[in-house]
Formats: C-alpha cells, structure tokens, sequence
C-alpha cells in the first residue's frame, strides 16, 4: 500500500489527514477528538528494520494494544516500531 492510499483511507474512515510537524516527508496522524499519535508514516533505510539492502522506503507505524501487537510482529511484513514504544507500537512495510 502506498502512503497516499493510507491517507485516503484514514481521510475516509476516521476524517484525519497527515500532519508534518518536521516538515518533511514524514507524517503524523491524530486522533481528532484528543490530537494523540495513532500513525507514523516515516522513510526509513531497509538496514534499520533488519532487512538487507538500504534503500529509503515508506514504513507505517501504528499504535494498538499490546497483546494485538505482539501477535502481529510475529507475521510476515510486520516488524518492531521504528522510534516507537516496542510494546504499543509496530511496523508496516
């Protein structure tokens, strides 16, 4: 999924849109009613998530419960949030 398809979606269903508080190319989305974090979208080199090669790709960082993130990591594509509270958070490729 591409980033763009990610804003759509969150666009959609919960009416956010990407705030760059860095002004870059990294996004944040918010939670409307409390302006809490719920996704990070970040470009991030392939070697920090333990993959081969370091090319600069687009990793979603979302925030959910605990339990549902440590089922989740155990999948293909998912990994351990980059930046993030391990615990709360997990990566997207």
């Amino acid at each position: 999924m591409e980033r763009k398809d990610v804003f759509e979606y969150v666009k959609k269903q919960y009416g956010t849109e990407p705030d760059y508080p860095w002004h870059d190319w990294n996004a944040v989305l918010r939670h409307k009613d409390n302006n809490k974090w719920y996704a990070v979208v970040l470009k991030v080199s392939q070697d920090k998530l333990g993959l081969p090669g370091n090319e600069e790709i687009d990793v979603l960082n979302v925030k959910g419960d605990p339990m549902m993130i440590g089922s989740l990591r155990t999948q293909e594509g998912f990994h351990s949030a980059h930046h993030m509270n391990k615990d709360k958070w997990l990566s997207d490729i």
